[in-house]
């Protein structure tokens, strides 16, 4: 009872930032919800570090170069043209190893496209913090947003999906084999179908295999 009081209010402080408190109360089982969330972020977290130790025993302890993430990312994105130049980083310090690469698209004036994919080999507790709302399995809507889960059919890849009605913008976050991060987000959206037909074209199936 202690742990999952605690769990309970370790979900509460985080979600609050996210508007969810709130809106889960104006519900006759936001307690109830609340209660399941903080057991699966628990059941989340300790899949992440089960993971991790088992990358740490085979050697496997640094992030991917940021230009091999680049080989799991979408060649093109339809409809839209690249905008700018793709961008990476790699950051590889005692304790400490992260990598990103990221493509931007636009479709004229009207729609951007952002896909953004990274690498926690090294920093379970930054990727349990990312992914806690995939893993409370809370489905929230108001006026102003919905937020779900989203079932991507591919096994060791799960996610979330976000719409924002007045601005029209839609975001998709997904984990993948508990150490890969992929957000994908675009501008001028009726809902969230586009960014996830385009987070499924990045070689989710081969990133699961690290």
């Amino acid at each position: 009872m202690k742990t999952n009081a605690i769990l309970f209010l370790l979900l509460s402080g985080i979600v609050t930032s996210c508007g969810w408190v709130s809106a889960a109360k104006e519900t006759a089982d936001g307690y109830q919800q609340m209660t399941q969330a903080a057991r699966n972020v628990s059941e989340g977290t300790e899949a992440i570090n089960k993971k991790v130790e088992e990358r740490r025993a085979k050697g496997d302890t640094l992030a991917l170069p940021f230009r091999t993430l680049a080989q799991f990312m979408p060649t093109a994105v339809a409809g839209y043209e690249t905008d700018g130049e793709p961008s990476g980083q790699t950051t590889n310090n005692e304790g400490f190893s992260y990598s990103s690469y990221e493509l931007k698209y636009k479709k004229g004036e009207d729609s951007e496209v952002k896909i953004e994919l990274a690498d926690y080999n090294a920093s379970a507790a930054l990727l349990s913090m990312a992914t806690v709302a995939m893993s409370s399995g809370m489905e929230i809507e108001n006026e102003n947003q919905i937020t779900k889960s989203w079932a991507t059919g591919i096994e060791s890849v799960r996610g979330y999906e976000e719409f924002y009605k007045k601005g029209k913008q839609a975001k998709v976050t997904v984990s993948v084999g508990e150490r890969f991060l992929v957000q994908v987000s675009a501008t001028n959206q009726e809902n969230t179908d586009f960014v996830k037909e385009v987070a499924q074209s990045l070689k989710l199936k081969e990133l699961t295999q690290y």
